[in-house]
């Protein structure tokens, strides 16, 4: 969880077992209904990997959800960020989750 100019969001994912190269569920709740997510995208934190896209949409509102997968990396395990950009009252903020994928 992250809170952040009094917001609050909670990440999650899910998936049978997080591996690389492997389809899971991404999916994240805002304490406000009235955010809006302006980008969603995964970035290799351990390593450059480029920068992945992470489609989500609102289910309802303040719930966003969508689907996502990490490419294999030399690395025995690999810390990725879900970095997204929100925006809430014409205030935009960046969040950062960060999650371990192992090959």
């Amino acid at each position: 969880m992250i809170e952040q100019a009094g917001l609050s969001a909670e990440a999650r994912l899910y998936a049978d077992a997080l591996s690389a190269e492997t389809p899971f569920t991404l999916e994240v709740k805002f304490s406000a209904p009235g955010v809006k997510v302006t980008r969603s995208v995964l970035e290799g934190e351990t390593m450059y990997m480029g920068t992945l896209p992470a489609l989500i949409e609102e289910e309802s509102p303040g719930l966003w959800r969508g689907q996502a997968l990490v490419g294999a990396c030399t690395e025995a395990r690999m810390t990725w960020a879900w970095v997204l950009e929100v925006e809430l009252e014409g205030k935009s903020q960046r969040l950062r989750f960060l999650f371990d994928v192992g090959r």
